[in-house]
């Protein structure tokens, strides 16, 4: 087997790195007293040879006087980079605070710190690194936990809380739990829980609670506990199990045990305890969620199978309703829907909202990487057509990855939410003169990525600048008169204006109301400087300058239902309004007033204008799509007929 600092792939998604910081001292030290402990040795040693070991410093807090060099008056322990390799356990009889200098998975080999039960040799010695008697209590922070005989950490009755903190636990293939209490309380952030034959976690009557965090074993639950609780949240995980204590899940992932049961065991099983699922996917082989008494709920939530088997196993007095999720069930028998779900007909489902419909929905990693792993987060991720797609409701303000809920996933202009734990984020096309040459050109806004082209044709961007969180509202302008068009955002009622398309931030923000609205762009006054404009159905609200205040202009154009577009229609440096109803299109040049001109271009799609030939004047576009890109219909005239030039440019995918 191998030994201290063996780095493996992890087995599951990681979740995001918490922000570390110091746990506060549970008292003030006494004036003069040590603010710390600093270990000076990598030794496993307690003897008076004039240095500070980590078992000499643990003795120190636990007794409350010196041992060796490690001075009195101090609960926190401060330890160096290297393996500290235990012959025994720690014994921890009072609180205290154990700070490393790094962990595996800050992916810096220099700068760990590593504790172990090797001794001297290759094969566990100490049957656990930290025993937590009662009375004391253990906190770790930015380290490596692994390897020892029995468990890494163990809490005996009536020890207090076991909290950690951006650290990782790595078993070595010995098959070992990274922790065991009878009652203590378990709170775990930033972590990498790396178990490859054994728990992760288990109490009896204990709580665990876990955030942020990764955690899995192949071959049992991940975290297991009689009458006490599970709560974990932005977690990646395996199967989750209890007697009589209650579940909840959120915002997280949870997979199944390949070797758990042969894999059929489900992945959230409580005998009689209630489960709470928000905001999350579930993927299984045998079930989804097992209960066996209380009342469970299910909302905004997908729950797939791996192999087969329904999402809902129930039986006793077990009852669940379940909200705009997806979902099976075994029998409708105790099932309850709150509306807008997608099942196979299995759940006997007709409130309102409820389909009956392929979900149409792939895993697919859906995060960035966490805890500086190589792995990422996996949900289950709506592919175009689904119907789950802006057919949901009460869907919450956040969906798994935290991004808003609801947003426009259809194109329609209303935000919806999607039935399920993942809302989409189509694609959203816009032009602009991004290299001042005089001749709009295409660019793709994915999240906070703005893909920019300079000529109208198929290829890769010329620029990729970024800007705001990307849940906001992407548009383009000219803000400073430079004849540049650059990107901004609007979120709410903030814009946020950017002048550069490379070095990409906030030069220019104010408010702007767009309350019930659609927010548009425009050089009203022909000043060569693009300001702030909302549609609200047929009535448009301008302002000159971008700045926070009040509309400069209101007027009325367009209809209730059809959607605003802005161009320079007769090429005279002013833009004007123009309204699209299906394959219909009404410009006017003037705010509102003026002849109208009407005619017909194009199908379904975002339609937008843009100067394509570089004479002056906008002309029409449609943005339609293929199975995988987003295809694009330019017209120079305000006239029917078919396209003057059409290429695909930007990739339709959803995030």
């Amino acid at each position: 087997m191998a030994k201290k600092f063996r780095i493996t792939p992890l087995l599951v998604v990681v979740a995001l790195l918490a922000a570390f910081g110091l746990v506060s001292l549970t008292e003030a030290p006494p004036a003069g007293a040590a603010t710390s402990i600093t270990v000076t040795t990598n030794a496993d040693e307690l003897n008076a040879d004039g240095d500070c070991s980590l078992r000499e410093a643990v003795q120190t807090v636990n007794t409350g006087a010196a041992v060796d060099a490690c001075p009195a008056g101090s609960n926190h322990i401060v330890l160096p980079t290297g393996a500290f390799s235990l012959s025994s356990a720690l014994v921890v009889r009072k609180p205290m605070v154990l700070t490393g200098g790094g962990r595996l998975t800050d992916n810096n080999p220099g700068f760990v710190t590593a504790i172990d039960g090797f001794g001297s040799g290759s094969t566990p010695v100490a049957p656990y690194d930290f025993q937590i008697a009662a009375g004391g209590a253990l906190t770790l922070e930015r380290l490596t936990v692994q390897t020892a005989a029995t468990a890494m950490i163990s809490a005996h009755a009536g020890a207090g809380a076991l909290t950690l903190t951006g650290i990782d636990t790595y078993d070595g293939g010995f098959g070992i739990p990274a922790f065991v209490t009878v009652d203590s309380p378990v709170v775990a952030t930033g972590i990498a829980f790396q178990n490859y034959y054994s728990a992760v976690g288990t109490t009896d009557r204990g709580s665990i609670t876990v955030s942020e965090s990764t955690a899995s074993s192949p071959s049992v639950c991940a975290f297991c506990a009689g009458s006490g609780s599970i709560t974990v949240q932005h977690v990646s995980t395996t199967n989750l199990r209890t007697t009589t204590g209650p579940i909840t899940v959120t915002r997280s992932y949870v997979g199944n045990a390949t070797s758990f049961g042969s894999g059929s065991n489900p992945s959230i099983w409580s005998d009689s305890g209630a489960i709470t699922i928000d905001s999350s996917s579930v993927a299984y082989s045998g079930a989804g969620v097992r209960s066996g008494g209380g009342t469970s709920t299910v909302r905004s939530s997908t729950l797939r199978p791996l192999t087969s088997g329904p999402a809902v196993s129930l039986s006793g007095s077990a009852s669940l309703t379940a909200t705009n999720s997806i979902l099976s069930c075994a029998s409708a028998v105790g099932v309850h829907s709150g509306g807008h779900n997608i099942t196979d007909g299995s759940c006997g489902f007709a409130a309102t909202g409820d389909q009956v419909a392929d979900p149409k929905v792939n895993p697919t990693t859906i995060g960035p990487a966490r805890n500086n792993s190589t792995t990422i987060d996996v949900g289950f991720l709506p592919v175009l057509g689904s119907p789950a797609i802006d057919k949901g409701a009460d869907c919450g303000p956040v969906d798994q990855r935290g991004f808003s809920r609801p947003v426009d996933g259809d194109r329609d202009l209303t935000p919806t939410c999607d039935v399920g734990s993942v809302e989409i984020r189509p694609a959203v096309a816009l032009v602009g003169d991004w290299d001042g040459n005089g001749t709009d050109t295409p660019g793709v806004v994915s999240g906070k990525a703005f893909q920019l082209r300079n000529s109208n044709s198929a290829g890769s961007p010329d620029l990729i600048p970024k800007l705001g969180n990307g849940s906001g509202i992407p548009i383009a302008g000219d803000w400073n008169g430079d004849g540049i068009d650059t990107i901004g955002v609007v979120q709410g009622d903030t814009w946020y204006l950017s002048n550069s398309n490379t070095a990409a931030k906030a030069d220019i923000t104010f408010t702007f109301s767009t309350a019930g609205g659609i927010p548009v762009v425009g050089d009203w006054d022909g000043d060569g400087i693009d300001t702030p404009g909302v549609v609200r159905g047929a009535a448009w609200s301008i302002r000159n300058t971008n700045t926070s205040g009040p509309p400069t202009t209101t007027f009325t154009f367009g209809t209730a239902t059809s959607r605003p577009v802005v161009g320079d229609w007769d090429g005279n440096g002013t833009d004007s309004p123009g309204s699209v109803d299906g394959k219909t299109w009404r410009v006017v040049n003037g705010l509102g007033t003026g002849p109208v001109t009407t005619f017909s271009y194009g199908a379904a799609g975002p339609a937008i204008a843009g100067d394509w030939d570089g004479n002056g004047a906008d002309g029409p576009a449609r943005v339609g799509q293929t199975s995988t890109r987003l295809r694009w219909y330019l017209k120079n005239a305000l006239a029917p007929g078919v396209a003057d030039l059409t290429f695909d440019y930007g990739n339709l995918a959803t995030f």
